[in-house]
């Protein structure tokens, strides 16, 4: 899917895209390296600062204290 598409999209949904904020940023001392992926560690400090449930498939997703769908 081109990104263009997946833009269009998204407009359309419900769907909010959101900055990552230095807030959102302080969380990840407190996380726990359950696992190294930067990006998937990003995802859960932001969710747990905002108060916002991930929509993810991946196990190592359940070791942290995160809401998920």
């Amino acid at each position: 899917m081109l990104i263009s598409t997946l833009w269009k999209l998204l407009k359309k949904s419900r769907f909010n895209l959101l900055d990552y904020r230095a807030e959102d940023a302080l969380f990840l001392q407190a996380l726990p390296l359950h696992h190294k992926d930067p990006f998937d560690r990003m995802l859960i400090a932001q969710a747990k600062a905002n108060d916002m449930t991930i929509m993810a498939n991946d196990s190592l997703f359940r070791r942290y204290d995160c809401e998920l769908i």
